[in-house]
């Protein structure tokens, strides 16, 4: 069987083909690629075909079908060239086939793509570049060059918040970028600074450019100034309780000493929850001079009383040792305030009395339960006017509290000492021995201070022949005063 030949293409039956020219118009592209116009001249061809002879890793895309006929002598192609990846020029060959049966003709011709220009990160910094230890608001503004896009990366991980306003990715074709930046406020008292990193990128090549924020530190709060004494320093007066008291149970007075410059009377009958018979009259005795001390002691052990039950903490109470403490000790200071106000007196100094042989448990995980059970009283006492102390030694201050440090000053009435003056276990040495927090783990420490207070008070005994009440010592709070 033979096949008609078309009469347009009789004439060129067994004639060797030819590509007269071939080129692409442009012939040069830029880093980002674009289209090209294939554009040939032949001869004696019945079909062109264009081919791709070189590999590439970017696309390189025909518009149409590139084999076509040819018989005209002319052909024509869109051919689209991606983007060069690379920093160097890059060139794309093309090879146009002319064929007319078995004869063939290859005519070559290229297109060169130009490097991709390596992205700059020109300038990156932040305004403003430090802030202060709350932190704030940032604006990041950057030039760059030759970048199609930019990243934001925080290089250095913080334990407070950085977080970006928007998208930190973004476009910047146009050579510039910008974000907001809100850092969180320091929470250490060094100076932290927060490293950044902005990415240029222009396909596979980037650029890194740091900038930083530096945050001031935390400064810690000065802590409060020590009170001031409430008692004249360098005066003396006495303290009583019950054991002054006539009889058990009486409301009359054994003698007293006359005319006291102050007088700390007892509350309680000895023991938490009681009340001292003869208070009324002891507190006229003292007079304008007057404040009072109570006696805490710890809840009974494992009690669910309804005194831990109720109160500030009550919310606790039932399953943590420690609120049930703090309520504890709380409820008992607001029944001797009801008790004192009912004798129509109002002391303005009040002491709360701690003393390991009231019974506390000294074991270290009942220590903070019985910090609790002071720290609640000290709370109901201060207040409508009052000044609330610790009558202890830095000694059993320790085995009973853990020396705790309650979180407002306080005052301490240090016990112990041997007569007023004249020796290192004098109550005017006392006072300035109580300066210094004492070492509870020894019985011979020089500084016997505790609770992080000021020493207002020296309690001393009564010398033999006097009137068989406790003597106190009012401190002054100067390093340099009293005698040792």
């Amino acid at each position: 069987m033979v096949l008609a030949t078309p009469a347009s293409a009789s004439g060129l039956v067994g004639k060797a083909p030819s590509v007269l020219s071939a080129f692409a118009t442009p012939s040069s592209l830029g880093p980002a690629g674009g289209e090209v116009t294939v554009t040939a001249k032949v001869h004696n061809a019945l079909s062109c075909q264009l081919e791709l002879l070189s590999a590439q890793s970017f696309p390189v895309v025909y518009s149409h079908n590139p084999t076509t006929a040819c018989q005209d002598g002319s052909f024509s192609a869109h051919v689209l060239i991606g983007a060069n990846p690379s920093p160097v020029k890059r060139t794309v060959a093309f090879a146009l086939v002319a064929r007319n049966g078995s004869l063939s003709f290859v005519g070559r011709f290229y297109v060169s793509l130009a490097p991709r220009l390596a992205p700059s990160v020109i300038s990156a910094f932040a305004t403003p570049s430090r802030l202060g230890p709350a932190g704030g608001e940032v604006t990041v503004t950057a030039k760059v060059h030759n970048a199609l896009s930019c990243q934001l990366e925080l290089l250095s991980a913080q334990s407070f918040p950085v977080v970006y306003s928007h998208n930190p990715t973004t476009a910047c074709q146009d050579g510039s970028f910008s974000a907001h930046v809100l850092i969180g406020a320091n929470p250490s008292p060094v100076e932290r600074t927060v490293a950044f990193a902005l990415v240029a990128r222009n396909f596979s090549l980037s650029f890194v450019g740091r900038f930083y924020v530096s945050l001031a530190p935390r400064v810690a709060p000065l802590p409060p100034p020590p009170l001031p004494n409430q008692y004249v320093p360098g005066s003396s007066g006495y303290d009583v309780s019950w054991p002054q008291c006539q009889a058990p149970g009486s409301a009359l007075v054994k003698a007293l000493p006359d005319a006291p410059t102050f007088a700390v009377v007892g509350v309680n009958n000895g023991t938490i929850g009681t009340f001292n018979s003869c208070f009324a009259a002891e507190a006229a005795w003292a007079g304008q001079g007057l404040s009072v001390y109570i006696v805490l002691q710890p809840a009974p052990s494992g009690s669910q009383a309804a005194l831990e039950m109720s109160g500030p903490k009550s919310s606790c109470a039932s399953t943590d040792q420690q609120c049930a403490g703090y309520d504890w000790g709380y409820n008992y200071a607001e029944a001797d305030l009801s008790f004192v106000s009912a004798q129509g007196v109002a002391p303005r100094i009040w002491w709360v009395d701690v003393e390991t042989a009231e019974g506390w448990v000294t074991s270290a995980a009942e220590q903070p339960v019985n910090a609790a059970v002071v720290q609640g009283a000290l709370d109901a006492l201060n207040g409508g006017g009052r000044t609330a102390g610790i009558y202890c030694t830095w000694y059993q201050w320790g085995q009973i509290t853990g020396s705790y440090v309650p979180p407002a000053p306080v005052p301490i009435w240090v016990a112990g000492a041997t007569s007023l003056g004249n020796g290192y276990y004098s109550a005017q040495s006392y006072c300035q021995r109580a300066l210094s927090p004492g070492d509870p783990s020894t019985l011979a420490s020089a500084a016997i201070g505790f609770a992080g207070g000021t020493p207002w008070l020296a309690q001393y005994p009564y010398a033999p022949g006097a009137v068989p009440v406790d003597n106190d010592y009012a401190c002054s709070t100067s390093p340099s005063a009293g005698g040792t």
